[in-house]
């Protein structure tokens, strides 16, 4: 028992540290155990104009790689699951600003009157500094494909790196935290 608390005190940690937003939200009426297998619906072209091919393939490589982690098996068309990815791109503009108060209250010097201490205000200054950077959102939809419903929507919020190699390490670690709570299987 004492060894099951640390690591669940870890996991709780590390998830609360993620530099990354996610949110889930599912049906919860909907059995999980009926769906066996899932594909991708083809990429919105919307989707194709803010996200190069390169992220695209990380990004369903991921999603891919999370759900068969869950159970379930990747088709070409016709899964029970039907994977739909959106993603959105904002630039954004960060402000911040930092006041310093350099002074003493009081001072000691030599005045019209002599030597003596007085008040003196001191003096501050404040730095603003403006930075500007890409907010990304992703919206993985999972929807029942004999249903025709929506059973489960992860969405993640972060900001994108211009590296592309931080990109390509970033994908799985943002994917795999949009699935962290991915609903349990319920038992037959």
């Amino acid at each position: 028992m004492q060894k099951i608390i640390p690591f669940v005190l870890l996991v709780f940690i590390l998830q609360s540290c993620s530099p990354y937003k996610v949110t889930q939200e599912y049906d919860k009426n909907t059995d999980f155990n009926q769906f066996r297998t899932f594909s991708f619906y083809p990429w919105d072209p919307e989707n194709s104009r803010v996200i190069n091919r390169f992220d695209q393939e990380r990004l369903t490589a991921a999603i891919a790689d999370e759900l068969t982690k869950k159970g379930y098996k990747q088709v070409n068309e016709k899964g029970d699951l039907v994977v739909d990815i959106f993603v959105i791109l904002d630039r954004k503009q960060s402000t911040t600003a930092y006041t310093s108060h350099y002074a003493s209250p009081y001072w000691g010097g030599y005045g019209f009157y002599g030597y003596g201490y007085g008040y003196f205000p001191g003096y501050g200054s404040t730095v603003v500094e403006t930075s500007n950077y890409v907010q990304g959102t992703i919206i993985i939809n999972l929807f029942d494909r004999m249903g025709k419903r929506l059973v489960w929507q992860g969405t993640g919020i972060g900001t994108v790196s211009p590296d592309h190699q931080e990109r390509k390490a970033n994908i799985p670690k943002i994917v795999e935290q949009i699935f962290f709570k991915f609903p349990k299987k319920k038992k037959k």
